[in-house]
């Protein structure tokens, strides 16, 4: 015989249990972002795991180009661990927000909106400087200047702290330093090259190699052929330092995506369609040299047009701006000359011409002023910005001040 048991009391008892361990399982809001970074984490594995069940299948099936599928793979899994959606949408009061500030920040003489300055005054008033995203084209002859320039801008753009990656697949980075010294010490390149350096020049030697020491910017002198290579490098540089110019030098050297049969013209519009989409992925400024055509030589004025792009008519509509650079003596034995640097393309800005003086002893560029008697032109100081004090001393003014030591 068993007592009469009193099941509505031990379900009170097991109701009471439940409802304290309740209390201790919920979790605290302090641990809410520990959890989201723990969801964030699973689905990051849960991408990488089929990425790659992806990319085994499509490697097994032989991609014709192995280059442009690794790059793919790579922009895959870059996308995933930068924590971005693949396509971002933007609406419409977020945009217009950006908009008015960016406006705000130009009518106020500042480039809030990640514009990089080119250091050339009357450019920079026509085009606002090299905007993030966007693609532009500076084009010549052989010996005209692209790459002096091209360097000259880079510089300019690092000594207002802009990150610059300056990707050359002509010269070496020692070249391009042998240059960059020169510009910034003021001695004779041809001195540089051949070890006849003057003793009164070491000082600004001294002072020149400190200041680009400093400056925010990286070089790259071999590999990055492919428009996917390219992606991987500018990646690197941006997990270095902030990163805001690529500079290309140049277009013809690089490899796209090309398959059996394909023109060499079809693959040189892969690669100006890579690097414009290289620009928009990265949001950087990519400034990417280009060779133009020879016929250009044949005319009576050397005038360059957007036909006379070499080997693609696809550069022209890829870019955001076109700029020649054209009219110098550049294959003369002299060492100073003029150019013209000519805006050819730009969406929503003016077109014209900017007149240059060109030291080619020193790879310095200045803008002329226009109010002078033609041949009687004087040279201004291509950037009309302060220069980058180091150590709180501006070293070309120390120079300028005779300040030299033995």
């Amino acid at each position: 015989f068993r007592e009469p048991h009193d099941v509505g009391a031990d379900a009170k008892r097991c109701a009471l249990v439940y409802v304290n361990d309740l209390h201790d399982a919920v979790p605290l809001i302090d641990e809410a972002p520990t959890y989201a970074r723990i969801v964030r984490s699973k689905a990051v594995l849960r991408g990488v795991i089929a990425l790659a069940l992806e990319a085994v299948d499509a490697a097994y099936a032989e991609p014709e180009d192995a280059e442009e599928f690794a790059g793919r793979v790579e922009s895959g899994i870059a996308s995933l661990t930068a924590g971005r959606e693949r396509t971002p949408i933007v609406w419409a009061n977020q945009a217009i927000s950006q908009e008015f500030d960016a406006v705000a920040a130009r009518a106020e003489g500042r480039m809030s909106d990640g514009s990089v300055r080119t250091g050339l005054s009357k450019l920079d008033a026509m085009t606002g400087g090299l905007h993030p995203g966007e693609l532009a084209i500076l084009a010549g002859r052989p010996s005209q200047g692209k790459s002096a320039l091209a360097l000259w801008l880079a510089l300019c753009a690092a000594k207002a702290d802009a990150g610059v990656l300056f990707v050359s697949l002509e010269m070496t980075t020692q070249g391009l330093m042998e240059r960059a010294l020169a510009s910034e010490s003021g001695v004779n390149s041809f001195r540089l090259r051949t070890g006849k350096i003057r003793r009164e020049e070491w000082p600004a030697l001294t002072y020149a190699g400190t200041a680009l020491s400093k400056l925010p910017m990286a070089f790259v002198d071999r590999g990055a052929r492919h428009v996917s290579e390219m992606r991987g490098v500018t990646r690197q540089a941006k997990r270095k330092a902030p990163l805001s110019l690529v500079v290309v030098d140049y277009l013809q050297l690089m490899h796209g995506d090309r398959h059996k049969g394909d023109s060499r013209e079809r693959e040189v519009a892969s690669v100006s369609a890579g690097l414009s989409a290289l620009a928009k992925d990265e949001q950087v400024a990519v400034l990417g040299l280009s060779q133009l055509n020879r016929k250009v030589e044949d005319r009576a004025e050397p005038r360059p047009t957007l036909g006379d792009l070499r080997e693609s008519g696809s550069i022209e509509q890829d870019a955001d701006a076109v700029f020649f650079i054209w009219g110098s003596d550049g294959t003369s034995g002299k060492t100073t000359t003029e150019c013209n640097l000519t805006v050819a393309k730009q969406r929503g800005g003016p077109l014209g011409d900017v007149r240059l003086h060109w030291d080619k002893s020193l790879t310095r560029f200045a803008v002329l002023d226009d109010r002078e008697e033609p041949g009687r032109a004087v040279a201004r100081e291509a950037d009309d910005t302060p220069r980058r004090p180091f150590n709180g001393v501006d070293f070309r003014t120390k120079i300028a001040g005779g300040d030299r030591g033995d």
